[in-house]
């Protein structure tokens, strides 16, 4: 007859600290495009699009703010649209006005979206100083006239 021995050993210990539960996943609840409410540039002119970190001290930036469950927040890097690219362009992480208008822009990020109407004015480049008094306006030769009265 053969006899069989199990031998089992148990270690005791004290535990240092409490088992956690697991952190629930952090799931993206909104994007919102800043500043609210849209901006305007002048023609010509381009503004970067933010693509990543919090909220600044100072200013609104423009770009695609993501707000998260856990209570974060930070910009990220959406795909942005244009209503009409003849006006207002993306390129890269640039917002270009290539002409006077009004478009709606459209950022979406990991299944959520946000649009907010941005405006291109009309503009005269280079530095001015000074005070400046349009005595009449009317006219469209594209004089610097027609430009401010437009």
């Amino acid at each position: 007859m053969l006899a069989g021995v199990v031998v089992s050993g148990c270690t005791r210990g004290v535990v240092e600290s409490p088992p956690t539960a697991p952190t629930p996943p952090t799931i993206l609840t909104t994007l919102t495009i800043t500043p609210i409410g849209g901006g305007s540039l002048m023609v010509g002119s381009s503004a970067r699009i933010v693509t990543d970190g919090g909220l600044p001290p100072n200013g609104t930036p423009l770009g695609a703010f993501a707000q998260y469950t856990d209570g974060s927040g930070r910009y990220v890097e959406a795909t942005w649209t244009s209503s009409d690219d003849s006006i207002i362009t993306i390129e890269g992480t640039q917002l270009v006005a290539r002409a006077r208008g009004t478009v709606t822009l459209t950022a979406t990020f990991n299944g959520k979206s946000d649009t907010e109407s941005f405006t291109s004015e009309g503009g005269i480049a280079g530095r001015w100083r000074g005070t400046y008094v349009v005595e009449q306006c009317g006219g469209s030769s594209g004089s610097v006239q027609a430009v401010l009265c437009n």
